[in-house]
């Protein structure tokens, strides 16, 4: 019984220490996680001006960036749009 509580207690701790290490480099200013990626607005505005295939692929391969980021970004893109229209209705 000692030692289970022992190890809980162990745990709780690492835990803990754990969570006040990403709260400590959040405030400075790391990111946690995956690295962001800027997309290059002006290669996808010349992409459309030669008005070539708009398939996630050919995209992803002219902007140089993966398909999870070019769909991301969309979402991104979606959620600001739908949050500036409700702002305007209220």
């Amino acid at each position: 019984m000692i030692k289970a509580s022992s190890s809980l207690d162990e745990y709780e701790n690492l835990s803990g220490r754990t969570k006040a290490g990403v709260a400590r480099a959040r405030d400075e200013g790391n990111n946690i996680g995956r690295p962001f990626r800027e997309i290059n607005g002006r290669k996808v505005d010349e992409h459309r001006a030669r008005e070539l295939s708009w398939s996630a692929v050919s995209i992803s391969r002219v902007i140089d960036i993966p398909r999870s980021t070019q769909f991301a970004a969309k979402a991104r893109r979606a959620e600001r749009v739908k949050l500036s229209s409700n702002k305007s209705f209220k």
